[in-house]
C-alpha cells in the first residue's frame, strides 16, 4: 500500500459516513469511494494539481468532483475529524489559497514556541 493511502483501520472509521450507492439506480455505477478518498488524500498531501493524479487512481475529474461536493456539504470536515485520532498528529485542509487545496500534516505545537511578529518585537524594545 502506498504511503498516502488509507489503512484498513482508517477506512473502517470513515466508510460509515460516506454516501452509499442507491439501490436500483440507473446510469453509470458509482465510483469506488475508497479510491476517490485515496486520490483526494494524495492531491492534498502532495500539493499537486488534480490533473497530475497518478493513473492508479480514477480520472482526476471524479475525485475533484467529490472533493468539491464533500467540502460544500461539510463531509470533508467530518472525514478529517475522524482521521485525527493519533495524539500529536493533525490534518489541516486550507481551501482558501489560489490552489484548490493544501493539506499539512504537522505535529501539534508546544506552548511557548510561537514566533512574535516584527511589529510586536519592535514595540517591546
Amino acid at each position: 500500500m502506498p504511503r498516502m493511502e488509507l489503512t484498513e483501520r482508517q477506512w473502517e472509521r470513515i466508510e460509515p459516513i460516506l454516501p452509499r450507492a442507491r439501490k436500483n439506480a440507473r446510469g453509470r455505477p458509482r465510483a469506488d469511494m475508497r479510491k476517490v478518498l485515496n486520490a483526494i488524500i494524495w492531491v492534498l498531501s502532495t500539493d499537486s494539481a488534480w490533473r497530475d493524479l497518478p493513473k492508479r487512481y480514477q480520472p482526476w475529474q471524479t475525485p475533484y468532483h467529490y472533493y468539491n461536493q464533500w467540502r460544500r456539504e461539510g463531509l470533508l470536515g467530518k472525514i478529517v475529524r475522524r482521521l485525527n485520532v493519533a495524539p500529536g498528529r493533525q490534518v489541516r485542509i486550507d481551501p482558501g489559497s489560489k490552489r484548490v487545496a493544501k493539506a499539512h500534516i504537522k505535529p501539534a505545537k508546544r506552548a511557548g514556541t510561537r514566533k512574535r511578529s516584527r511589529a510586536k518585537a519592535r514595540a517591546q524594545r
